[in-house]
């Protein structure tokens, strides 16, 4: 599509009380409106001519497979011109949905072998399907009078899911600190609260632990030792009302809710925990059976 710039109405403009003039004073001189408006239209037409042509430009959108709530993935564009004249600035325009953040039009110059890539950050605000609808791309030509308009249909949706990313992120952070070294199983004791044995107090034990029964029945003082417990069944309850839905830092309070949700049940299935998902909000909605093991992880994301 090609249109006129503000540049050339304004100059079409400035022949008008001209044009009056000679219409009321000296009707006969009407061949210099003539010229005057056939010189501005001649203008233009040589300032399409030397733009960059539509029929040589192209678009490449190489758009993420998945984005993630609270995080952001780049669109790579690849604009390129086959032949012809280059524009000294192309103006481009994502469009997307309402579950994508809206992105403003960015101003581009600068080719390489007649292309020019750019990234674009796609930010989501909520779950769903997230669609990239068209690539809307605008350049002048070298007068500055006309305007060229590329419209490219995308129709490409995104599909929007609680960031698993992050999860994954924390998860290894969470066991890269407490990793356990050594081929030989071992049971974790002093994290919890269930007792497993009695054994003489040295230094550096918490003194809380002292049993003082035993440590007077036997002389000599003894503390308890605790394992870890396992077997719990831990059940996640979210809230789905309408105000969960209100967001939080740029992200809805259900999105937060779900990521912690899935990060404690990553922890929770890989310490031996049995964990259970239950959605409510006015009556009971989703509620799934009590899964155990690290594979149930899976399952609990696509609940």
């Amino acid at each position: 599509m090609i249109s006129p710039t503000p540049r050339a109405i304004f100059l079409m403009l400035l022949g008008v009380p001209l044009m009056v003039a000679i219409a009321l004073l000296r009707p006969e001189l009407w061949i210099i409106s003539a010229g005057w408006i056939g010189g501005i239209a001649g203008l233009i037409l040589v300032d399409a001519v030397l733009a960059a042509s539509l029929r040589a430009y192209h678009v490449a959108v190489d758009a993420p497979a998945l984005l993630y709530v609270g995080g952001s993935d780049p669109a790579d564009l690849t604009l390129r011109f086959d032949n012809g004249p280059l524009p000294r600035r192309i103006e481009i325009l994502l469009e997307v949905n309402s579950f994508l953040e809206a992105i403003p039009a960015i101003g581009l110059r600068g080719w390489q072998d007649r292309t020019r890539p750019y990234s674009l950050s796609l930010t989501p605000k909520r779950r769903g399907l997230g669609r990239l609808v068209k690539l809307w791309s605008r350049w002048r030509g070298p007068l500055g009078l006309i305007q060229k308009r590329h419209v490219h249909s995308l129709d490409h949706d995104i599909p929007i899911t609680p960031n698993i990313r992050w999860v994954k992120d924390e998860a290894i952070r969470l066991y890269s600190r407490d990793a356990d070294f050594g081929i030989k199983t071992q049971i974790d004791r002093g994290d919890g609260s269930e007792f497993d044995a009695l054994r003489e107090f040295t230094t550096g034990m918490d003194r809380r632990a002292i049993d003082w029964k035993h440590s007077a029945r036997h002389r000599n003082l003894l503390a308890k030792e605790f394992r870890t417990e396992r077997n719990h069944n831990i059940v996640f309850a979210f809230d789905t009302g309408r105000l969960m839905s209100e967001p939080l830092g740029g992200v809805p309070k259900i999105d937060r809710a779900i990521n912690a949700g899935l990060l404690l049940s990553f922890v929770s299935l890989r310490s031996g925990d049995r964990a259970m998902i239950y959605g409510f909000d006015a009556k009971p909605g989703l509620m799934s059976g009590f899964m155990a093991g690290q594979r149930s992880f899976t399952k609990a994301q696509d609940l």
